[in-house]
């Protein structure tokens, strides 16, 4: 019994033995499995100290060079400039004093422009080619084109080239053989129908546009029209690019403003042989017609030959206008800065140009030895050709 006895207690004392390890066991996975996250807690927190260290140091990098652009750009803004010449090339130079700052998603923001500071050089009537100078010089008045003029781009070609470096030539006080080298260039230009007996200058002034990219694009600009049928009033708003706003005479007055001529082109209705296809009746019906525009530069022509059962004839009728205008159909006042004008007949014709400039309006004719002053265009002007407007907002 008493060896019974002892077996039972060896054996109970043994299983409270096994008890208690297991307890142990148990209280220590608990331990461990803390002791493993509070390591990787450890881990995470390290790591996360060295991402915010080197974030740290990229932004003082940043920011150094922040400072140090910031610190150029004051120092190169206090940089001395050079002095521009009394005369010549650089009292010129100052009159493109306009620049647009292009950008891709917000609208530009276009400075104050001004107008010549002078007429330019004086060239001379060689080989007929009045109309070439004339276009020239009315293409220096537009202020977008003498801004261009002043940072070519090197892509350009050799058309391009020769065409802005003739137009900046003329208001800048260049050399007058970079104009005569353009000519060879332009010379073949066939001026369309000659509808003044020679190369006119809105017939040049389309070549060019044809030619050259970026003159179109400095020149042309958005027309839209109002076309509504007068029988079911459906009504459509087509839109184009035009390089002048064509102004045509009405065959039964004489004595025109500017502001009356605008009018009269822009409300037209087209009856009988001009009717035009309306979509919603299935069928040519009359239509009215109205146009507006408000570009910031843009040409009128006034459009004086008209062929004829005779042949081409041109038209004297006077117009009247003022330098500051408040056309119909636009929303923002204009001012005249330059205007060709031919003189003449239809067999023996001669184009000059008046441009605005700081000192008053001066008359460009090639077959003068110099430029002289001039009134403005407008005062019952029965030779006015092109006229060239700016928008008075964007003047100085």
């Amino acid at each position: 019994q008493q060896q019974q006895s002892q077996q039972q207690s060896q054996q109970h004392h043994h299983h409270h033995h096994q008890q208690q390890h297991h307890q142990q066991q148990q209280q220590q996975q608990p331990k461990q499995q803390q002791q493993s996250q509070r390591q990787h807690h450890q881990q995470h927190r390290h790591q996360q100290q060295q991402r915010e260290i080197r974030n740290r140091d990229a932004a003082l990098l940043r920011l150094r060079a922040s400072r140090n652009r910031r610190a150029a750009l004051i120092k190169l803004s206090k940089k001395k400039k050079p002095a521009l010449p009394a005369s010549g090339g650089g009292a010129s130079l100052v009159s493109a004093c306009l620049s647009s700052v292009p950008t891709t998603s917000l609208s530009p923001v276009i400075s104050k422009w001004s107008v010549l500071k002078s007429s330019g050089i004086t060239l001379r009537n060689s080989r007929n080619n009045c109309w070439f100078h004339s276009t020239l010089f009315l293409l220096a008045s537009v202020p977008p084109i003498r801004s261009f003029c002043l940072s070519l781009p090197i892509d350009l070609g050799v058309f391009e080239t020769g065409l802005f470096k003739a137009i900046g030539a003329i208001f800048n006080n260049g050399n007058p053989s970079t104009v005569a080298s353009f000519f060879s260039l332009a010379k073949d230009c066939d001026g369309v129908q000659h509808r003044y007996g020679q190369i006119a200058v809105p017939d040049f002034i389309d070549y060019l546009c044809s030619r050259s990219n970026h003159l179109s694009k400095l020149l042309t600009f958005s027309l839209t029209t109002r076309l509504q049928c007068c029988k079911c009033f459906w009504t459509r708003y087509p839109s184009s690019t035009e390089v002048t706003l064509k102004l045509y005479f009405p065959p039964d007055k004489k004595l025109f403003t500017l502001e009356e001529l605008v009018d009269f082109n822009a409300k037209v209705s087209l009856v009988g042989d001009n009717t035009v296809n309306c979509s919603n009746c299935g069928a040519s019906t009359t239509h009215s017609y109205l146009r507006s525009c408000n570009p910031d530069v843009f040409l009128i022509e006034l459009v004086r030959v008209t062929d004829t059962t005779r042949g081409s004839v041109k038209n004297v009728d006077p117009i009247r206008f003022l330098t500051d205008l408040k056309l119909p159909g636009f929303s923002r006042d204009y001012r005249v800065v330059a205007s060709a004008h031919h003189r003449g007949t239809l067999r023996g014709g001669h184009w000059v140009t008046k441009v605005s400039t700081s000192i008053g309006w001066f008359e460009v004719d090639d077959l003068r030895r110099k430029h002289s002053a001039t009134d403005p265009p407008g005062i019952s002007d029965d030779s006015v050709v092109v006229v060239l407007l700016v928008a008075s907002d964007l003047l100085c």
